[in-house]
């Protein structure tokens, strides 16, 4: 599982999580998936409420031995 330490998000694991978006200018948006995106910017996962990867951290499933 991954957290994002800044919103709360909860992403069950990497591929739960949506590519971004930024471009030179900074503006940094969600990939849309079959919409064309002009060249240029820089692809990678974030959290889609924080814009960044920045908070993004993993996480130990915890087992309850009870």
């Amino acid at each position: 599982m991954v957290r994002c330490n800044n919103c709360g998000k909860i992403f069950a694991n990497e591929n739960d999580i949506p590519l971004l978006v930024e471009w030179k200018n900074g503006e940094t948006k969600l990939l849309e998936v079959g919409k064309f995106t002009k060249p240029g910017g820089e692809t990678f996962r974030g959290c889609p409420h924080c814009m960044t990867d920045a908070y993004l951290m993993d996480m130990e499933e915890s087992k309850n031995e009870s």
